[in-house]
């Protein structure tokens, strides 16, 4: 079972660290990640669903269960951003992948069958506007009209997962072309897109920009067709909600490593790289 969605970019540059103190924010064009914790304690406090985010996408989100055993921050960098280039490095997955299958142990310690194998959902918040904004908080993707993709909640995923949808490690891009580990979730395909027009218009621009053929393939349209539709109300975007399930340490201890350069060498031979290929999540 892999997964290899590859419609999303991930433009990298070297830029300022991402870092905060016990309220702290970082910008993303008009999406803010912020990172809280209880006050008198060291646990993390999920920050309210944003007020500048439209009725209808505050309305779906409090409709997901909140995450209630929330992590400790005295153990852990919650704010360690990272070059995705240099995790897909590390652990193997493709870096510029919106849902790929990624290994939870380096690729140096990788021993074959690894049940931790897994996989990761990396959205962008410059065109999925309602990702997570902070670390566990609950957030909605969207999708191409007509878009088969599953992200773990298909029918076959389920059946093969004991019926509950396959969980995906969720990474989503900072101000600072970084990324920044969220926690784990499941998606659950949701209502399709109704209120397209109570988008702004930067962002029904912004995914005039980027539909590209692939995208309006899908549906059996030409690009053109599909925003003529999009705007006629005809086709309606996809939309899957994410449910945080867990925030799991070991996974930002590894990001830390990995930032800080201590992770073991991650050199292989060709061989070896080629027979971790064949085992599948």
């Amino acid at each position: 079972m892999d997964v290899n969605i590859t419609e999303e970019e991930d433009n990298q540059s070297e830029d300022s660290s991402f870092s905060m103190n016990q309220s702290r924010t970082v910008d993303n064009q008009d999406h803010n990640i912020v990172l809280l914790h209880i006050p008198g304690t060291t646990t993390y406090q999920i920050p309210p669903i944003p007020n500048s985010w439209p009725a209808f996408v505050q309305e779906r989100l409090r409709k997901i269960p909140a995450l209630v055993n929330l992590p400790d921050m005295s153990t852990i960098q919650m704010d360690t951003t990272f070059r995705r280039q240099d995790f897909s490095v590390a652990f193997g997955s493709n870096p510029q992948a919106l849902d790929t299958a990624w290994n939870k142990t380096p690729l140096a310690q990788y021993i074959l069958g690894d049940k931790g194998s897994r996989f990761i959902l990396g959205p962008m918040p410059d065109w999925n506007f309602f990702c997570p904004h902070s670390p566990c908080a609950s957030g909605l993707i969207f999708r191409p009209p007509k878009c088969p993709d599953a992200h773990g909640c298909g029918q076959k995923e389920v059946d093969a997962n004991g019926g509950q949808p396959i969980p995906r490690t969720v990474i989503i891009r900072t101000s600072n072309a970084k990324w920044l580990y969220v926690g784990e979730y499941i998606l659950q395909r949701s209502q399709p897109l109704d209120e397209w027009d109570q988008l702004d218009s930067w962002q029904q621009d912004c995914w005039r920009s980027k539909m590209n053929s692939k995208m309006a393939g899908y549906s059996g349209r030409s690009v053109d067709e599909v925003l003529k539709a999009l705007d006629a109300r005809t086709a309606k975007l996809e939309v899957f909600t994410m449910e945080c399930i867990g925030y799991e340490t070991e996974v930002q201890h590894m990001i830390e490593m990995l930032v800080s350069g201590n992770l073991p060498n991650i050199s292989k031979t060709k061989s070896a790289r080629s027979r971790d290929s064949q085992i599948k999540p």
